[in-house]
């Protein structure tokens, strides 16, 4: 029907007057105002090329976009790209804006490497120097089904280069650049960087026993916040040389090669300077091992950290 014309019963309420306008020509869309037609009156569009409508109220061309009442700038839009890309995107109105965040699906790849994509991209300002923005990626896995879902964090720079800071896939979250902070234990609030866990007590082996106090600290283990195991000891077994294990720590706190540290030795005997280099062994299995002791050790202490990625 031509535009000022109202369509269906109920329209003509002076109080809350709705209008739907099919208008042909210049303006080409359906239009709803409130209360009349007219210029800061349009409160929704549906439009496939306008620019405008027929009172010179701007719109949004391939999409349905509403807004309020004497047109503050603040919309809605969904809409269909070109490229066969669906969005939905909210503007403000707000003069530092730039570009609109949007929600946008879309199909990427091609072939068998085909896959679905839903992108979330935060607001972009027109401030020199602060037009960088943040971008949620979520994919499906492809169609040959080489891939799995994942999805990506992207920091998009001032000159529209994005990073990659972090993605996640079947193999767990993985963190490319950035810092990790953990929350103060009782606080439930307060970020500061990653703490180490607390310390865990070794079962010692092969008659293996702790110095006590004023020996020096009992040996234990924990997990650092460097992915690093520490341990530490002062440990007693009368008189042993050579080869001894004291302890085996538990899955997960094991490096995937043998890393060997050195330790300090009290032996009744004398040990020669050109001697072999007392150390402390761990390896695959977790074990926990003593080498290269000089006759007579009577006690060692120990204070040092294995990488659990080397």
């Amino acid at each position: 029907m031509p535009y000022g014309q109202a369509s269906g019963q109920g329209y003509n309420d002076p109080v809350n007057t709705r209008v739907i306008i099919i208008a042909p020509g210049q303006g080409d869309g359906v239009f709803l105002y409130n209360p009349t037609p007219g210029l800061n009156n349009l409160i929704a569009s549906l439009v496939s090329t306008a620019t405008q409508d027929p009172y010179g109220n701007p719109v949004r061309s391939n999409g349905l976009e509403i807004q309020p009442i004497g047109d503050t700038g603040q919309k809605v839009f969904v809409g269909l790209a070109s490229g066969g890309q669906g969005f939905l995107a909210y503007f403000s109105g707000d003069a530092i804006e730039n570009d609109a965040g949007f929600i946008e699906g879309f199909e990427g790849g091609v072939g068998a490497g085909r896959f679905l994509a839903l992108n979330i991209d935060s607001p972009q300002l027109n401030v020199a120097g602060h037009t960088d923005r943040v971008i949620q990626e979520m994919n499906s896995p492809n169609a040959g089904g080489t891939s799995s879902a994942n999805g990506e964090f992207i920091y998009q720079d001032t000159v529209v280069a994005g990073h990659q800071t972090a993605y996640w896939d079947s193999s767990g979250f993985n963190i490319r650049s950035g810092t990790v902070n953990g929350v103060v234990p009782g606080t439930g609030t307060v970020a500061i960087p990653g703490v180490a866990e607390s310390w865990h007590g070794m079962s010692l082996l092969n008659g293996w026993s702790n110095l006590g106090t004023p020996g020096g600290p009992d040996a234990k283990y924990r997990m650092l916040s460097t992915n690093e195991v520490q341990v530490i000891g002062a440990i007693t077994n009368g008189a042993t040389s050579g080869t001894s294990q004291i302890a085996t720590l538990p899955a997960g706190y094991s490096p995937p090669n043998t890393q060997r540290r050195g330790v300090t030795v009290t032996a009744t005997n004398a040990y020669a300077a050109t001697a072999i280099t007392p150390l402390l062994r761990l390896n695959s299995a977790g074990a926990l091992t003593l080498v290269n002791l000089p006759a007579g050790t009577t006690s060692i202490e120990f204070e040092c950290k294995f990488p659990m990625d080397a």
